[in-house]
């Protein structure tokens, strides 16, 4: 494990030197996304987190017709969002980071018009407490939804009155997340990394 976070520590910094794109994007009214074409939603501190999470993930998704695939070392705690996308060799290729005041993306390898604060909020919506999510969507006139079945599977569900428009559904210890964004036609799959 101690090796484990030396080289991610590695991969950071040789990230953070090679890196030339930056972008930090946090809207004047306080970091607000559109979850829908006219209803935005704030983006809330870490420390609304439920708990904390630590793990090397296997990152993959698609947007339209575009597939991607990556492995993502993700830390969720109540001072900070962080993500490292990592490539098949195992080097930094983009971090994103959130301490509540501004969303920061660092890559060579993404558009440099990335709107990262987007990523952010399919993560507060897996990772943090339902409580505030509730509230959070319910000033935006939308509705967030958890259900939990008895196998321990959690399905969480953003609407616009009937309307679903992302489905979340995390497996019993976050060992594997499925977002669903239904209004943009996109999706991803986290799933656990043994180290």
């Amino acid at each position: 494990m101690k090796a484990f976070r030396l080289l991610l520590a590695a991969c950071a910094l040789s990230t953070a030197l090679l890196s030339c794109s930056t972008t930090k994007a946090l809207a004047p009214d306080g970091g607000s996304v559109y979850m829908t074409d006219t209803k935005k939603i704030r983006l809330l501190p870490p420390s609304c987190m439920d708990g904390s999470y630590e793990a090397l993930q296997l990152f993959s998704g698609s947007f339209g017709s575009r597939q991607f695939a990556s492995q993502t070392y993700l830390e969720c705690t109540e001072e900070r969002v962080f993500a490292m996308l990592i490539n098949e060799f195992g080097i930094g290729i983009g971090t994103l980071s959130y301490q509540g005041e501004s969303v920061t993306f660092e890559s060579d390898y993404f558009p440099k018009d990335l709107q990262a604060a987007y990523i952010v909020a399919d993560l507060q919506n897996v990772y943090y407490k339902v409580s505030e999510l509730e509230k959070n969507y319910a000033a935006a006139g939308l509705t967030f939804l958890c259900e939990k079945s008895p196998d321990g599977i959690e399905t969480r569900l953003i609407q616009d009155g009937g309307t679903v428009i992302e489905k979340i559904t995390i497996l019993p210890a976050r060992k594997e997340i499925s977002i669903q964004n239904v209004l943009r036609g996109y999706s991803y799959h986290l799933e656990e990394l043994e180290e």
